[in-house]
């Protein structure tokens, strides 16, 4: 059976994350207040200075991403983003080994990969997570996003996905493969400890 997969890159996804959306998302997904209260004031009065050399940049005050650095953006980014199966269709996704469970999605820190059986399928799901995307304030990279065919010896048949009408590279290798590969693997651990629940 063919699985289709569209490996995401989003624009600067830790960058871009719109700071007044992540605190109402925060809120939604019953963060306790102090905890909220304790991230948001380490983003309170923030202001970066861009020096190279002897020149100094106006004075520039962020409401937008997390910070560089801080072992906290990570998490902030997997909570930010926890909602995207409200968009994406459980029954579009990649059939598994076992016939109850199938997977639209595979996340692993900013790397997405969406999974699908037949082409129609992905082109769905891609629809949807730009829909996402526009939902929470997040832009794909095209340029870096592709698409890779599984278990599929002719690609002369496969179609062109696209993305807000932006053709997507159909590629038989794919960059982020290692990454997502990692993924794939924990996607197989957590199937096989349902199995046993």
């Amino acid at each position: 059976m063919k699985v289709f997969t569209a490996f995401l890159d989003l624009l600067a996804a830790y960058d871009s994350i719109p700071r007044e959306k992540l605190w109402r998302h925060l809120q939604k997904i019953k963060t306790p207040q102090y905890l909220r209260d304790a991230i948001q004031t380490m983003y309170t009065g923030c202001l970066y200075l861009l020096i190279d050399g002897d020149k100094t940049s106006e004075e520039v005050v962020p409401n937008k991403g997390s910070k560089q650095g801080c072992p906290l953006s990570p998490l902030l980014y997997s909570l930010y983003t926890n909602d995207i199966d409200r968009f994406l269709t459980v029954q579009r996704g990649a059939a598994t080994a076992l016939d109850s469970v199938q997977v639209p999605h595979c996340d692993y820190a900013d790397d997405i990969a969406l999974t699908s059986n037949t082409a129609e399928c992905l082109q769905f799901q891609l629809n949807k997570f730009h829909n996402y995307t526009r939902f929470k304030g997040l832009k794909l990279n095209t340029d870096k996003t592709n698409v890779m065919v599984f278990f599929s010896k002719d690609t002369s048949a496969i179609p062109t996905f696209t993305y807000d009408g932006t053709p997507l590279e159909l590629v038989t290798h794919s960059n982020t493969l290692d990454s997502v590969s990692l993924v794939m693997e924990v996607c197989t651990q957590q199937l096989r400890r349902w199995q046993t629940i």
